[in-house]
């Protein structure tokens, strides 16, 4: 899979379905959806008007819709992607990755497991049997730390970190092997006037005299949005993606058109191949180096 790198060139909006109205706070500042960044490469290629691409068609009968193939086809159906990652750039370092912290491994500035299945002495214990889990699950899940209310752990691990996880081995105390939400990027509060859907305008129809807030996400200077995606076409026998994105190129991503310079990253340099990511649905749930 190709590596691009996403820059934003202004704040960033993703808005996730809460009001926005009044006195309403749009909580439109969280970190991406993959699904987000897959729509922002699919408008990218159709923007591009590649020639004698490969159509993924609804029926492959001759006798039925035959008519209208290409009309019901879909395009660029092979792209696969996974991201957007937080992407760390220092001077003089290669580019560090992180990744969401595992909902099992909840103690601060460490990778190691924390919550366990509790698994009583006696297998025929009756509390056990009448277990109320869904299958195959069996016991319960305990912090094997004690109690500890000043105990905040960072929502991101590094490459590094996250493989120590996989392997199930301690990291060291390291701060630059963890990261947290307000490290990577600053949440800004703006407030608009409401765009009249049928209008397309503002200050128009059921929109008159409303407005909204919204808040925006604006990454730090040595963060970028790190991405994977490959688009094989099958008719061309080639990959779309670098045809598409370039050393230099720009791409709209999020709502309110907003703009991020894309840069693909040399084969030859791209950590790609190392990256700690599932298999996919082909190759089973086993997670690499698991």
């Amino acid at each position: 899979m190709n590596t691009i790198l996403l820059h934003p060139t202004d704040v960033l909006f993703f808005r996730d379905g809460r009001p926005m109205t009044g006195s309403l706070a749009g909580h439109s500042s969280a970190w991406p959806m993959p699904h987000i960044v897959s729509a922002a490469l699919h408008a990218a290629l159709h923007r591009a008007e590649l020639p004698q691409v490969h159509i993924h068609r609804r029926c492959r009968s001759d006798g039925v819709h035959s008519e209208n193939r290409e009309a019901d086809g879909r395009k660029f159906g092979s792209l696969t992607s996974a991201g957007p990652f937080p992407v760390q750039q220092l001077p003089r370092e290669s580019a560090r990755w992180f990744f969401p912290r595992p909902a099992d491994a909840q103690q601060e500035r460490t990778s190691s497991v924390t919550l366990h299945p509790i698994c009583p002495a006696d297998e025929l214990d009756a509390a056990w049997l009448g277990s109320s889990l869904p299958k195959p699950l069996r016991y319960a899940v305990g912090n094997a730390h004690p109690p500890d209310k000043g105990n905040q752990p960072e929502q991101w691990l590094s490459q590094g970190a996250f493989e120590n996880y996989l392997s199930n081995n301690e990291t060291a105390d390291d701060k630059s092997q963890f990261a947290r939400d307000g490290d990577i990027a600053d949440r800004e509060h703006q407030i608009g006037i409401t765009i009249d859907p049928a209008t397309q305008c503002a200050g128009q129809g059921e929109s008159e005299g409303k407005i909204y807030s919204a808040h925006y996400l604006r990454l730090r200077e040595e963060w970028r949005l790190g991405v994977l995606a490959s688009a094989h076409d099958k008719d061309l026998n080639a990959d779309l993606i670098p045809k598409v994105i370039t050393s230099d190129s720009h791409i709209v991503i999020g709502g309110q058109q907003r703009i991020c310079s894309a840069k693909l990253q040399p084969r030859d340099l791209s950590n790609a191949v190392g990256l700690p990511l599932p298999c996919g649905l082909r190759e089973g749930f086993t997670a690499r180096g698991a």
